[in-house]
């Protein structure tokens, strides 16, 4: 078996994907094999999407939280008088403490509601199959894995940190190597698609991914590679006030483009429909719609799902006090926000869908 390097860029668009922006990735997309990669109406499903092979409705994973007050990390946290900074490194220390990997932040989720939710996944996709059957080296914040060992690095770190950690650890044929770089979602989100900080940051992740290439061709020669994006982005034109506040009937969890609420009756919950209906810049996601989108059905991901229109946005949201003005996390024939997948294994096909991401390291690893 080949070694085979694996990159997760961030929130780099299929559009993005020229001599332009990523000179380097554009070279290897035209010498090698390239598809646009569909993205998914999805946070942390997308990614358990691509290397299991399994839809959100599958695995179980749709977004980052879930309605679990019996489970809910948060509330033995948010009783505290403490900056939320200093809340978010407990939740994330209790978390670690009981052995989990897919760790939180206490986000800008209101006190008085934090307690009724918790993470939708106890662990990051290293700890499930195909991982499982395989030598690898994971480097996707906060974890550092090697081995079947991992260890935790807090504190944040630039990309170009990582890949420099990353690539001391590049040794052995025999091992598959990930790396999940982000800078460019959360610079995307922060100064929008087109911005100058934002295409900068585009060609600081090609030379990253410039610089991984010629490590491991001098350290083995010939290896395989998958590189690959979760979603582009859209950039907001217009704020939405979260439409229907929480009580004693009613618990909303706002996202920044989609919404979820638990009711105690059905009349509050008919109350809330009617109101959504009403809101011009979304859409209520009906059985029909989630069935499309690979949407999991159970409770905890919503009695009532609300999606937002391209370019809107929730503002406030449980995840920033200040309002992104680039996003993503809409639907996805509506917006042009699709991934990108670039490998020199054959890519059956233009267009693939995330789960595709599977079948192509099962073939890496054969």
């Amino acid at each position: 078996m080949k070694p085979t390097l694996v990159v997760y860029l961030d929130g780099l668009s299929y559009n993005d994907l020229n001599k332009e922006k990523t000179p380097f990735l554009h070279s290897l997309s035209e010498k090698f094999s390239k598809a646009r990669l569909k993205t998914l109406l999805a946070y942390k499903g997308i990614e358990f999407a691509f290397y299991t092979g399994k839809y959100p409705d599958e695995t179980n994973i749709w977004q980052e939280f879930i309605y679990s007050p019996r489970t809910s990390i948060f509330k033995y946290f948010s009783w505290m008088p403490l900056p939320r900074n200093i809340l978010s490194y407990g939740v994330a220390l209790a978390q670690y403490l009981l052995g989990k990997t897919a760790l939180c932040r206490f986000e800008n989720i209101p006190k008085k509601l934090a307690k009724n939710f918790d993470v939708s996944s106890k662990h990051k996709p290293w700890k499930y199959y195909p991982f499982t059957q395989m030598n690898f080296v994971y480097y996707g914040w906060p974890f550092f894995v090697k081995d079947g060992k991992y260890s935790l690095d807090p504190i944040k770190r630039r990309d170009s940190y990582k890949v420099d950690k990353f690539l001391k650890h590049v040794d052995d044929p025999s091992y598959a190597y990930f790396i999940h770089l982000v800078e460019l979602d959360k610079t995307t989100h922060q100064h929008g698609r087109n911005g100058a900080v934002t295409l900068e940051c585009i060609k600081r992740q090609d030379k990253l991914i410039e610089k991984m290439f010629a490590h491991f061709k001098k350290v083995f020669g010939d290896f395989n590679f998958i590189l690959w994006s979760d979603h582009g982005f859209y950039d907001v034109k217009k704020y939405v006030k979260p439409p229907i506040e929480s009580s004693d009937e009613c618990i909303p969890f706002y996202a920044s483009t989609i919404a979820n609420f638990w009711f105690k009756n059905e009349h509050a919950k008919n109350a809330a429909l009617k109101k959504l209906k009403n809101v011009k810049e979304g859409t209520i996601l009906t059985n029909e719609l989630k069935k499309k989108y690979h949407i999991p059905l159970e409770r905890k991901h919503g009695e009532v799902n609300f999606v937002l229109k391209p370019g809107y946005a929730f503002s406030p949201d449980y995840y920033q006090e200040k309002p992104f003005i680039s996003m993503h996390g809409y639907q996805p024939e509506k917006a042009d926000t699709d991934a990108f997948l670039v490998s020199n294994l054959k890519i059956e096909g233009k267009e693939v869908e995330m789960t595709y991401g599977y079948k192509l390291l099962k073939k890496a690893l054969n």
